[in-house]
């Protein structure tokens, strides 16, 4: 991915550009141009078009930082790395070229900024869903996904907690590259399409993988579940 020869002009202006309070005419502007696809607006944005820019980033932060806490950053790391990722995508615009996915590429950035920050130690840690000290938890940004589509009733929250934690364990059991394939597809919900361009394979070989690791999953909870009624 070849980088633009102005990123190093651009990049600390660019949380000023994308923070910036503008004419309230800009909101309206902005507002009317949320159907565009995010692949044309990033085709503007590769000829110098700020606005596009800044609305991809509107578009987008949420999911980013998300994808960052899941990958075990903390809430601020998590803002950091979001800011990373755009200056990235602005200082490789140019090297974005349709028909490319927006968002594969996108996160094909981001993951690389997460491994960047993994090799510089102490910005982002070890994705764990649940940590606990004593009986007060943690809630992480992996254990709300899991709760998300739940929605449990105060009379089953302690066992939805319980199932959890051991969802958490088998979880954290997994390889490297499983955890970040179920984070995608299952919490982040991306198309395989784009996991696919996020990670340089082909589609169907993402399905395979998501199968895989989604059986791998199963199998570690049961045995950790039985583990638990063994304690019981």
């Amino acid at each position: 991915m070849a980088r633009d020869k102005t990123f190093r002009d651009d990049a600390p202006v660019l949380s000023q550009r994308l923070g910036a309070q503008r004419d309230p005419g800009d909101g309206v502007r902005i507002s009317a141009e949320q159907s565009v696809s995010a692949e044309a607006l990033m085709v503007r944005a590769r000829e110098g078009d700020d606005q596009a820019l800044e609305i991809l980033y509107q578009r987008f932060a949420g999911q980013l930082v998300g994808y960052f806490r899941l990958r075990g950053a903390s809430p601020s790391i998590a803002e950091d790395l979001l800011q990373e990722t755009f200056l990235r995508v602005l200082g490789y615009r140019r090297s974005f070229l349709r028909p490319v996915s927006f968002r594969g590429w996108l996160y094909r950035i981001a993951r690389s900024v997460v491994a960047r920050a993994h090799r510089a130690g102490g910005r982002v840690g070890n994705t764990d869903p649940v940590s606990s000290r004593g009986s007060e938890h943690q809630t992480t940004g992996l254990e709300v996904a899991m709760l998300e589509d739940r929605r449990p009733s105060p009379l089953q929250q302690a066992e939805d907690r319980q199932r959890l934690e051991r969802l958490a364990v088998a979880f954290r059991q997994l390889s490297p590259q499983r955890q970040e394939l179920l984070i995608l597809a299952r919490w982040q919900r991306l198309p395989y399409a784009v996991i696919a361009e996020a990670l340089g394979i082909s589609e169907g070989a993402v399905k395979v993988r998501v199968h895989r690791a989604l059986l791998d999953l199963a199998r570690r909870l049961k045995r950790v579940e039985e583990v638990g009624h063994e304690r019981s």
